[in-house]
């Protein structure tokens, strides 16, 4: 039980700090990476919830006790945190459809051509590799030569 509750303290400190980084920064991924800790701490959340519910005594209406809280709790945390990142990922692809932040640098510039350059020379060298490959291929027949019919022998 203490790793469930040790889970969770880590998580709402990982939401706080994530949430002071996202509200400084412009960065995607630092927003996702947030949207991330926010579903992680709704899952450590539930399951908490499921832990303390599972620890509850039987009562009439419920004899057997409630030993399968944590599953139900878990279902409902899986199906609200891929809901919630679902959405949440959607919503911010088309917030940044619609107001797109370009910033290009000239170190990232230089970078994107040596690249290309590096690319180009890779795909140059493995199609002349590839078209000397094919010319060499065809120089013999398909056949052995063993499948020659020897001279002075009949045939059918």
């Amino acid at each position: 039980m203490r790793p469930v509750y040790f889970g969770l303290a880590v998580n709402v400190v990982l939401v706080l700090l994530k949430y002071f980084a996202s509200a400084n920064s412009i960065s995607a991924s630092i927003n996702a990476s947030l949207l991330h800790s926010l579903a992680d701490l709704t899952v450590s959340g539930l399951i908490a919830l499921g832990v303390a519910i599972q620890r509850l005594r039987p009562s009439l209406r419920y004899p057997f006790g409630f030993g399968r809280a944590v599953y139900v709790t878990g279902f409902a945390a899986v199906v609200i945190a891929v809901a919630y990142l679902l959405l949440g990922a959607i919503s911010e692809g088309f917030n940044r459809l619609a107001n797109p932040v370009l910033e290009v640098t000239e170190t990232s510039r230089h970078l994107t051509y040596i690249s290309l350059t590096l690319n180009s020379a890779v795909l140059a060298d493995a199609v002349g590799r590839a078209g000397g490959q094919v010319s060499t291929q065809h120089s013999q027949p398909p056949w052995p030569r063993t499948w020659q019919i020897p001279s002075g022998t009949s045939q059918l």
